[in-house]
């Protein structure tokens, strides 16, 4: 079960002499919580980055499980918007380059890209969606950051429940200090406010399942001979190794599967 933002809207149109007044009501939160469709990225002809490149750190890291909650205070989205990155070996990044892809019904765009030092900083126009697998792809599957949405899951089981309260109260008794997978309330600390936060996260998620293997993979999929990438359990077309480009689908079986990272 999702959480889904509301708004509402209508409009009211007046004629009046030869003038026609148009009145359109808005919701406050509308450009914040209207979703996005996600516009189709077509694979460059061309490889930009070095096939074989690789991500040497990134910050959250590949297949990082973030268990925080996924709303403020004000019950705005809240979560994961900046992914930093560091390659093996010196690259240009762009934002044509970089598509983000998720298993939720509409993933992030990306804002702006900067570069600091040997780091790149990408920040997205939304947080990453919650009880999702986002990938941060690279040249249409060159490289990837993978991060999935766990919200709860402080004890890292699979399952949202209270043992998950457990495990922070015992994270909290120990002065525990590292934040990851305890700092709930995102507040850069443990405390015992993230005991209140994680309370509001286990009565909406309580009993999920988290399963990455069923939800979690990057995949380059063959459609109607078009590589494409996304993150799921499997293709309904052939698979194929990535990257994307050059065009690997032109005579891929539709039984094929030669995925590899």
């Amino acid at each position: 079960m999702k959480r889904i933002p509301w708004w509402g809207g209508g409009a009211v149109v007046l004629l009046v002499g030869a003038y026609v007044v148009l009145f359109v009501k808005v919701s406050p939160d509308r450009s914040r919580a209207e979703p996005r469709a996600t516009p189709r990225v077509e694979p460059p002809a061309e490889p930009y980055l070095p096939v074989a490149i690789e991500i040497a750190w990134s910050d959250p890291l590949d297949g990082y499980i973030a268990v925080g909650q996924v709303t403020d205070a004000e019950q705005y989205a809240d979560g994961i918007r900046r992914i930093e990155v560091r390659f093996n070996t010196a690259v240009t990044l762009t934002v044509d380059r970089i598509e983000v892809v998720t298993t939720g019904d509409t993933a992030p765009l990306v804002e702006s890209v900067t570069q600091n030092g040997d780091d790149w900083i990408i920040d997205l126009d939304r947080p990453i969606p919650a009880a999702e697998s986002t990938a941060i792809v690279f040249d249409a599957g060159v490289a990837w950051v993978l991060i999935h949405s766990h919200p709860g899951d402080v004890n890292l089981d699979g399952t949202t429940d209270w043992n998950d309260a457990i495990a922070l109260d015992a994270a909290i008794q120990a002065r525990w200090t590292q934040v990851t997978g305890y700092d709930v309330n995102r507040d850069g600390q443990v405390s015992s406010a993230d005991v209140d936060s994680l309370g509001g996260v286990i009565a909406f998620y309580n009993g999920t399942v988290w399963n990455v293997e069923s939800l979690g993979s990057v995949l380059c999929c063959c459609v109607f001979d078009r590589c494409s990438v996304g993150v799921g359990a499997s293709c309904a077309g052939g698979e194929v190794s990535c990257p994307c480009v050059p065009n690997p689908c032109g005579s891929v079986s539709t039984a094929q599967s030669t995925h590899t990272q």
